[in-house]
């Protein structure tokens, strides 16, 4: 993946919220599993080797990768 320029990320339900109404449990799930992405990202660092990170996109939320305090991680650019 040296070329890979962006990354988007979408989020499915759980087979069991599949035909869900909007506003119950199938939207709550989607709500926290992309949270819980976009959280972990951004605790990501990139091993000492890595020289860059593509451009992920998860939801609306852009995350780039940036050199912070000597280390390569995923920074937030705001939303797309």
């Amino acid at each position: 993946m040296p070329r890979l320029e962006t990354l988007h990320i979408y989020c499915s339900n759980l087979e069991t919220l599949r035909n869900a109404r909007c506003g119950n449990g199938s939207m709550s799930h989607y709500r926290w599993t992309n949270t819980r992405i976009i959280e972990m990202v951004k605790r990501y660092i990139a091993p000492d080797s890595c020289q860059r990170l593509p451009m992920l996109v998860v939801l609306s939320e852009v995350m780039v990768g940036r050199k912070e305090q000597g280390k390569l991680m995923y920074v937030s650019t705001g939303s797309s």
